[in-house]
């Protein structure tokens, strides 16, 4: 008896845990890491729930003239995340392996730096590429150091917000009320962003 071809399958990812197996035909059978085989029954299969991984592909032999093939091994891989933003610059240090999103559902595949962008929330990830997965979506805030009500300018509004947080913090802010960038939201950010208001000469930020 002769051992069956060894299968050539092509596994190409397509999101944070999935992608498309092609490459294959009915006879053989693939499993994930150490699990179970599956069974193949067609030209492609859309695999989904992975994560950094193997995929093991075999053809069955027919049990007369030919034994089971070699195995065929896929690593898959996994993108790591964008290193976070500060805040207040309105633009995002991404790639061309990057897409990004505003809404976390439609994704505009990235050229490089992603700039000019309006104050608001954005959606970042390593695009899937061959057998790595795309990254997990990493959110991403744009806005500006004082803007405590999201409306994207720093004015009276923001102060009055800010006072309203401090004396009772179920107000609702935004991340722009960290006045100072030291990582909370506290009487210091108030003092700071009133002298702003009031035309001093301070920088709002770290």
């Amino acid at each position: 008896k002769t051992k069956e071809a060894t299968p050539t399958a092509v596994f190409t990812a397509n999101g944070t845990d999935s992608g498309k197996l092609t490459g294959i035909a009915a006879g053989m059978k693939y499993r994930i890491g150490g699990g179970a085989w599956v069974d193949i029954t067609a030209t492609e299969a859309n695999l989904t729930g992975l994560s950094a991984c193997t995929i093991t592909i075999m053809k069955s032999g027919n049990g007369t003239t030919t034994l089971d093939s070699d195995e065929q091994t896929i690593t898959v891989t996994k993108a790591a995340k964008l290193l976070t933003l500060a805040g207040g610059k309105g633009s995002i240090p991404t790639t061309a392996a990057h897409e990004f999103s505003t809404d976390g559902t439609a994704w505009t595949p990235c050229t490089g730096a992603t700039e000019n962008l309006d104050t608001g929330k954005y959606y970042v990830r390593v695009k899937a590429n061959g057998t790595q997965l795309a990254s997990e979506t990493q959110e991403i805030d744009i806005f500006l150091y004082g803007d405590v009500n999201g409306d994207g300018k720093v004015d009276i509004d923001d102060l009055t917000r800010l006072r309203r947080y401090i004396a009772e913090s179920s107000t609702v802010i935004f991340p722009g009320a960290d006045v100072n960038g030291d990582g909370t939201v506290d009487i210091d950010d108030l003092t700071r962003l009133r002298r702003y208001i009031a035309e001093e000469a301070v920088v709002l930020g770290k």
